[in-house]
């Protein structure tokens, strides 16, 4: 069974070997990749197959702990937006999103990781949600802070799979009792 959420635009749900192309037009672009933890530039199809594989067997797990899904507009996936490493007894996990370029800049980001977080605290009964993003990614820093998140440290020399570089990352937090999303 496929899980599913919506939005005012989008449809986010589970990623199948179908989306193969979407994510490789999405994903292969070496911008797109600078701070993410996939594969080096360019992408491979079968980097991202063996993505897709782990995702599919994710979706399978009970309970289940990770929510990779696809951002689809009009039948294709643009982008991905997760909720991963959900641990129940805490209550904790973490938000992560990501876009193919033409789709930067419009907001979608905020739509799709708001619902997602709405999802977290009402549905799997969260208490936080944390993300983290470089500090030269400000584009992902304005989306978090937007949706109410705080900065809370930094994690230091982190190494960014796509490019090798070492950087810090900003480690951020919502809580759910704190959650104050903006419009």
């Amino acid at each position: 069974m496929s899980f599913e959420l919506s939005t005012a635009r989008f449809k986010l749900r589970d990623v199948v070997k179908e989306d193969l192309g979407d994510l490789i037009v999405a994903y292969n672009d070496a911008e797109v990749l600078k701070y993410l933890c996939y594969p080096s530039f360019p992408l491979r199809d079968e980097e991202v197959i063996e993505y897709i594989t782990r995702w599919e067997k994710e979706q399978s797990a009970d309970p289940r702990t990770d929510f990779n899904l696809g951002i689809e507009l009009k039948g294709k996936v643009i982008g991905l937006v997760s909720l991963s490493a959900v641990d129940r007894t805490p209550g904790v996990a973490t938000l992560s999103y990501s876009l193919g370029r033409p789709y930067w800049g419009s907001g979608i980001a905020t739509e799709v990781a708001r619902r997602v977080i709405d999802f977290g605290f009402s549905d799997l009964d969260l208490r936080r949600i944390d993300a983290e993003t470089s500090p030269n990614n400000l584009r992902s820093q304005k989306v978090l802070e937007k949706l109410g998140f705080s900065q809370e440290g930094l994690r230091k020399k982190h190494r960014v799979m796509s490019t090798g570089e070492v950087h810090d990352l900003i480690i951020y937090g919502l809580l759910k009792q704190a959650k104050n999303v903006v419009s």
